[in-house]
């Protein structure tokens, strides 16, 4: 079963503000990556403790061309299928 948006929001915003020190009122849904600091490292180092926290295993691509916390959490949240941020023209 997968979470709600407003539970996958609050998950990936206490990551947020306890691993990447991000002040809490940055972190909105249409916030990019880039705009709250975080580069691939730290995407991945995210995207390892959502894992952890869930007991899940994501593949390499699930999360290819995610822009946003919305795209995030609508991949979590079950909205979006894991890979579909992923440009079109990519093999």
């Amino acid at each position: 079963m997968s979470a709600n948006r407003d539970e996958v929001m609050a998950e990936i915003r206490a990551l947020l503000v306890k691993n990447f020190s991000i002040s809490e009122e940055n972190i909105t849904p249409d916030a990019t990556l880039k705009s709250l600091d975080l580069d691939s490292i730290d995407f991945i180092d995210l995207i390892s403790e959502l894992e952890r926290n869930r007991k899940l295993r994501f593949a390499p691509n699930d999360f290819a061309g995610v822009q946003t916390i919305d795209n995030v959490v609508s991949i979590l949240s079950g909205e979006a299928a894991p890979g579909s941020f992923a440009p079109k023209d990519q093999h």
